[in-house]
């Protein structure tokens, strides 16, 4: 009983682990030219690519001068 509950337990991992990225846009504000920038990024889910896009906020004082990053 314990090994087919081993096998489960290690399908179930593998399933879940081969789940295919998504591509989101992330559109901020600012830049070098003003007019906001664009980037693509990989996520399973649109919560971890808005915490992937929140990234790309750049902090006040910088060249670039990114902010307001959001999935679009």
């Amino acid at each position: 009983m314990k090994n087919i509950l081993l096998l489960a337990a290690c399908s179930s991992l593998l399933i879940l682990n081969s789940c295919d990225k998504k591509s989101y846009t992330c559109r901020c504000d600012g830049g070098f030219s003003g007019g906001g920038t664009t980037a693509t990024v990989e996520a399973r889910n649109k919560s971890k690519a808005e915490h992937k896009c929140a990234g790309y906020n750049s902090p006040a004082g910088t060249n670039d001068g990114t902010y307001n990053c959001r999935v679009q």
